[in-house]
């Protein structure tokens, strides 16, 4: 099968896994498609559920379908599931401890890694409001974590990254400041007081209300990325069907001040791309 063609078919299939309505429809429509997919298509298929970080929301599904049509496939969709599970189950306990830590010093926000749930990013974003020296000290002594090499962009933005020991996903310390050169100061102040503590699983995290992450995930998908990923559109659509409330008085300010910044930053303008395949 025709790469190009084959991530067509994948993210179609992905689609109808997570935004289909009709649910006999869907899950016909499923079957046919999977029905003759082998080790490479079904490979691809979870490498572009994981650069969407839709596995979780995605998969379960299509295994329920497999089952209901007595695919012997089935087995390999579960084996996935738990294997992506575990990797979450692992990032989670070793953040909670991590953010505790944090505490002790500052404000910790988790942001962006919890917007997927229950999928998890591949990075772990936190924004943390006390002094940079600190992270350091903190990261190192406690965890024995090393510090990752700093780009100029990540010194602009005051980030600072750790690879911590048992946690394969990199940890990103957002220091004070939000945005690709640290440019979004102002709206720091009101991101944590608006912040939610949510559970996830066993654990608890503060994370950004729902206006500063639409506000956080837009922004870095505009003048960052320049795409969008079928998260986005998924965790957008789950916000507004769960009736949260979008508190409206910062949020025209906010966005129309962070984006003029982008806009002076990306030179040539903003541009959105349609959803394409990674």
């Amino acid at each position: 099968m025709d790469r190009a063609k084959n991530s067509t078919g994948c993210l179609t299939l992905l689609s109808q896994l997570l935004l289909a309505i009709d649910g006999n429809e869907s899950s016909e429509a499923v079957s046919q498609m999977v029905a003759a997919y082998g080790p490479q298509e079904f490979g691809e298929l979870w490498g572009l559920a994981n650069s969407h970080h839709v596995i979780m929301r995605a998969l379960p599904r299509l295994r329920d379908v497999m089952v209901a049509g007595s695919s012997g496939k089935a087995d390999w969709v579960g084996r996935a599931i738990a294997k992506e599970r575990a990797r979450i189950h692992n990032a989670l306990s070793l953040l909670s401890p991590i953010c505790e830590a944090l505490k002790d010093v500052g404000d910790v926000i988790v942001i962006k890694s919890l917007d997927h749930w229950p999928d998890l990013g591949n990075d772990l974003d936190l924004y943390w409001n006390a002094e940079s020296p600190d992270i350091v000290a903190i990261m190192r002594e406690r965890f024995k974590a090393k510090m990752a090499e700093r780009s100029w962009g990540d010194r602009l933005a005051n980030k600072w990254n750790f690879v911590v020991p048992g946690l394969p996903e990199l940890v990103e310390v957002h220091v004070g400041r939000l945005g690709q050169t640290g440019e979004q100061v102002a709206i720091t102040n009101s991101l944590v007081a608006r912040s939610d503590a949510a559970q996830f699983d066993s654990h608890t995290f503060r994370v950004p209300a729902a206006e500063d992450r639409l506000m956080i995930s837009t922004l870095q998908r505009m003048y960052r990325h320049f795409y969008l990923r079928l998260c986005d559109i998924v965790d957008t659509a789950r916000l507004v069907q769960s009736g949260a409330r979008l508190c409206p008085s910062p949020l025209p300010g906010s966005i129309g001040r962070a984006l003029g910044r982008a806009r002076h930053l990306s030179g040539a303008g903003l541009r959105i791309c349609s959803v394409v395949s990674r």
